[in-house]
């Protein structure tokens, strides 16, 4: 029986939330993360750093495929939208350029420098910009979506742009309401109303700028997403993204609480 999340004490819901303490070798990890993206990154150094917008962070990482009708895996990093850069995970790229895919890394601002609300704002000027301009470096087909933790929301948020042809959230975070009783609130400052940009989701298929189709089947309250799924069926994204490099270096997340019964979820409104 999982402890009720009203009943812990702020440390105990501050640990829930605590991913590094919860990996006892995660700070090794973490370095040959970096490590390895940073040698892949001045091995691949034509278009880093590309600007998408005005701020500092609203940068690209681009790899295109040799072949511009590639699809393009965008990836979108984690960290509670508050820690992490696209410069450390460039190590992801091999795994997917093996199958001939391009791929392209958004930066975006964190928090608090930066709401939730403008961290995807973001995310979306980042998606437009790639669609008006990729083809000039070398990317000119389908976008498949993914992230990783936070990203996975931000995937989540973003699915209805019109170039994006599939999703692949990773370890996701969808439900916000017990981050507002943690110490990651500190930086997010979540509201205590529903945000705009923001509807309760308690069902598994939505249609926003979509076919209908199921889109998180395993969605029914945040405990139970343990891992990445498709949105959208792409057995030939299913096969890129999976790789044994990728699948070794993100390991899923899994909350051990049950969240309180006033939640919301954090997708893309109709």
């Amino acid at each position: 029986m999982r402890p009720d999340w009203s009943r812990l004490s702020q440390a105990e819901r501050d640990a829930s939330y605590d991913n590094n303490r919860a990996v006892a070798n995660s700070a090794v990890l973490i370095e040959q993360r970096n490590a390895a993206s940073a040698a892949f990154r001045q091995a691949h150094a034509d278009h880093l750093d590309v600007p998408y917008g005005m701020r500092d962070r609203e940068k690209f990482d681009l790899y295109p495929a040799k072949r511009a009708a590639s699809p393009c895996l965008v990836f979108i990093h984690g960290g509670y939208w508050q820690r992490n850069s696209r410069e450390v995970f460039a190590m992801l790229v091999e795994g997917v350029a093996a199958h001939g895919w391009s791929v392209a890394i958004p930066g975006y601002t964190l928090a608090p420098e930066a709401s939730l609300t403008q961290i995807v704002t973001e995310i979306s000027r980042a998606l437009d910009w790639l669609a008006r301009n990729g083809e000039a470096y070398g990317i000119a087909g389908p976008m498949v979506l993914s992230g990783w933790s936070a990203g996975a929301q931000l995937v989540a948020m973003t699915l209805d742009h019109p170039r994006v042809a599939a999703g692949l959230a990773i370890s996701g975070v969808y439900d916000l309401a017990p981050i507002r009783d943690t110490g990651l609130n500190n930086a997010l400052k979540l509201p205590t109303r529903k945000s705009r940009h923001c509807r309760r989701f308690d069902g598994p298929s939505f249609t926003s700028g979509w076919t209908s189709h199921t889109a998180l089947p395993n969605c029914r309250r945040w405990s139970s997403i343990q891992s990445g799924f498709m949105t959208r069926a792409c057995p030939q994204a299913r096969q890129a993204c999976c790789t044994r490099s990728t699948a070794q270096t993100i390991s899923a997340f899994s909350a051990s609480y049950d969240a309180p019964t006033a939640s919301w979820w954090i997708l893309p409104e109709s």
